[in-house]
Formats: C-alpha cells, structure tokens, sequence
C-alpha cells in the first residue's frame, strides 16, 4: 500500500446498487480494503471528524438511491463486520407500480428500472446494524427549486423515514455536485435537524471540523466491479489533495450557513 492510503484520514465511499452478479467483486473488494483500513459506520465517521479522533485510515461505505440490490449489499457487509449508511428516497420506499418505477428511474435517477427497497426490507437493514439516511422524497436537482419546494423535500422526507424508522441523523443530496445543491438548500437540511450533510464531492478528510454547519462531507462514488486498483487510485489522489479545507462548503456559500449558525 502505497504511502498516502497509509495516511490518517476518514474516506467515505459511496454506491448505488449491487446487482447479483457483482457481488463477488463487491464481497473481494471489501476484503482487500479490510486488510490495510478500518471500516467504521457512518455515525462514527462524522464523529470522528468533528472530535478529533482521525488517528488512522478510515473508511466508510453508504448507499443512495434505495435499491432493493442493498439488501444484499448490507447482508455481504454484515458477514464481513462493516456497517454503513443507505440514504433513501422515502416516496419510493415500498413502490410497486412498475410504470411510476420506470418514470422514477428515467426521469429522476437516469438509469433502467431497478425495484426499490419496501418497508419491511429496512426494517432488516435496520436490524443488520446499518444506519438509514435520507436524500429527499423524490430525488428532485435542489438547485433548481424553490425556498417551499426545498422545505417540502427535506422536511417530508424526514418525517417520512422518522415515522417508520425513528430520526434519521445524515443527509445526502442528489446528484452529489455543488452546482445541484446550494447554500439555501444546505441551510434548509440542518434546520431540518440533520446532523450531517453529504456530497458526491470526491475527497477525503484529515482534519477535525468542530462545528455541525462547517463540515460538508465529501463521498467518492465507486462501483462495485471497478478494478481495485483504479479505487486505490482515487483513494490515494484524495489523500494527496486533503486538507482542512476538505472539510468547507464553497466560499460563496459562508454568509447564508453562518446567518444559520447564528440563529441556532
């Protein structure tokens, strides 16, 4: 392992599904992190960032979308002792109208149709050992919406997954890049009471950010069957390039989320 994955830090890695015949390379490719990272869960990632505690090379997988190939991606996970985080559209939880799926999908996530988790299927995730995130009601791009329409995603969803699962405590947006979110939106998510808000933003973190509104966590989006080596690549890079700025939103962004800091 080369210098820089050998580097202190906490790197978040991010899917969307594992489809059957990509759970090989997915169950290999956790074993081959295993031997050289710890794997802790997603709670324990943010905490570790915001105390202090990045005294080794971390790692910490997550799920958006709310595939049903999760299910099997968290019991591949459990049989290996790693926990993560599955951030889910709640207005697609349990759908089973293969017409509205197929919209959903083509519209909303630009893929094929792929079957979406039910409740009961996170209720096992749940008692897996996994957490249960959100990423809004309907995966909308939040840049593109009103203060109200913002309002109505977030704290929806939340409710939603609240009602069915207990409080959920992290955020991810859609899409992932800056330019699909903004400082209005991540305003809107921690005064929806979310602990933590995810990008797709590839990067890692080295440095302790003590506050809940100056930390963006950044995620690299990863798919089951890459080479290990071309993950290892963009692990080591991110390592390169991290810093305590790893932690910030975009500049432009500081005034509206410290006008919410300074009202909470």
């Amino acid at each position: 392992m080369t210098p820089l994955l050998k580097k202190d830090r906490v790197q978040f890695l991010h899917l969307h599904d594992v489809f059957a015949d990509e759970e090989t390379a997915f169950r290999r490719f956790l074993q081959r992190l295993s031997q050289k990272h710890v794997f802790i869960s997603y709670s324990e990632a943010v905490n570790r960032i915001r105390n202090g505690g990045i005294n080794r090379p971390y790692l910490c997988l997550s799920f958006d979308d709310g595939f049903k190939s999760c299910l099997r991606a968290a019991e591949i996970m459990k049989q290996l002792g790693i926990k993560g985080c599955f951030f889910l559209c709640s207005s697609m939880i349990g759908e089973t109208d293969h017409e509205r799926i197929k919209e959903f999908c083509a519209k909303k996530l630009l893929v094929c149709p792929n079957e979406f988790l039910s409740w009961d299927d996170v209720e096992q995730l749940l008692e897996q050992g996994t957490e249960i995130g959100s990423h809004t009601s309907s995966h909308p791009n939040m840049s593109r919406l009103s203060n109200d329409e913002l309002s109505k995603e977030i704290f929806q969803a939340r409710e939603v997954l609240g009602r069915k699962v207990g409080a959920v405590k992290h955020f991810s947006w859609p899409f992932g890049r800056f330019s699909d979110f903004s400082a209005v939106a991540a305003k809107t998510v921690f005064e929806a009471g979310f602990e933590s808000c995810a990008s797709g933003v590839r990067g890692c973190h080295v440095a302790r950010s003590e506050g809940t509104l100056d930390l963006c966590i950044r995620r690299d989006h990863i798919v089951a069957t890459w080479p290990l080596s071309h993950v290892l690549y963009l692990m080591a890079r991110n390592s390169q390039k991290a810093s305590a700025s790893s932690n910030q939103w975009p500049k432009e962004w500081e005034d509206t989320l410290r006008d919410q800091s300074s009202c909470g």
